[in-house]
C-alpha cells in the first residue's frame, strides 16, 4: 500500500555518514596525538622567541686591576653584573666607561644589550666643555644673568695635576686628591673664580666674582 512506503514524519534514518562513525577510543588517541605534535612544535619555536643572550666585551687597561677580567661574557638579558676597579698606584683614580658612558669605579651593571666596559686609569688632561648655572639666589637678584659655557684645556706632567686655559684665554691650576676624588680648579686671572667637584660625575659648586652657582662637564 502506498501508506506503507512513506517514512513516517519525525521518524529519521539511522544511517550515519562513515566519516562521522569513529570509534570513541580512536578519537581520543588522534587527538592526543595531535595534542603532542603540537607542543614538540611549540618547544622547538620557543628557542627563537625565549630570553636573549647579549655579550659583554670587558677591557681593562694598563694600570688598573679588579673584575671581570678582560674577556669576553655573556648573559642573560636582564642579567646584573657587579663591577669594581681599582688602579695599581693608589694616586690615581681609574674611570669605567660602558658603551663610551663613563660610570662610577665600581657598582652594578645592568645587561640589556651588547656592551663594551672599559676600565682605566681616569686622566683629566685634554679638552673639556665645562657648563655654569647661577644659583638661583643670584638670578633672583638679577634677572639678566645667563648661564654659560667654556672650553677648556686641561694639562700637566700627570693625571692628578696641572694647568689650563679656557678658550677665553684665561687660566689657572687644577688638582685631585685620589683618595677623597675632589677636583679643584681655580682661575688666577678671573676674578678668583674656583671650582670644586667629584671626578666621578665631574660636577660641582663653583663661586667667583661675588656669585656662586654649579658646573657640570663633559669630554670634547
Amino acid at each position: 500500500m502506498a501508506g506503507n512506503t512513506q517514512m513516517k514524519k519525525g521518524v529519521k534514518s539511522s544511517k550515519i555518514p562513515m566519516i562521522f562513525n569513529i570509534d570513541r577510543s580512536g578519537w581520543t588517541a588522534w587527538v592526543s596525538l595531535f595534542f603532542t605534535i603540537g607542543l614538540l612544535l611549540f618547544s622547538m619555536s620557543c628557542k627563537d622567541f625565549g630570553i636573549p643572550d647579549y655579550s659583554l666585551n670587558v677591557v681593562v687597561q694598563a694600570g688598573v686591576t679588579g673584575t671581570p677580567a678582560a674577556g669576553n661574557y655573556s648573559y642573560k638579558d636582564l642579567s646584573v653584573v657587579a663591577y669594581n676597579y681599582s688602579p695599581v698606584d693608589s694616586g690615581q683614580l681609574v674611570e669605567v666607561l660602558v658603551n663610551g658612558m663613563r660610570y662610577s669605579a665600581g657598582g652594578n651593571l645592568t645587561i640589556y644589550t651588547k656592551s663594551e666596559l672599559v676600565a682605566k686609569i681616569f686622566d683629566i688632561r685634554g679638552s673639556w666643555t665645562i657648563k655654569f648655572k647661577y644659583s638661583a639666589e643670584d638670578k633672583n637678584k638679577d634677572k639678566n644673568l645667563k648661564d654659560f659655557n667654556y672650553k677648556i684645556d686641561f694639562s700637566g706632567a700627570t693625571s692628578v695635576s696641572g694647568t689650563f686655559t679656557d678658550d677665553r684665554g684665561k687660566n689657572g691650576t687644577w688638582a685631585i686628591v685620589a683618595s677623597t676624588k675632589i677636583l679643584t680648579i681655580t682661575y688666577t686671572n678671573w676674578s678668583n673664580y674656583i671650582l670644586t667637584g667629584s671626578t666621578d660625575s665631574m660636577s660641582g659648586e663653583w663661586k667667583g666674582d661675588g656669585k656662586t652657582g654649579s658646573w657640570s662637564s663633559f669630554r670634547n
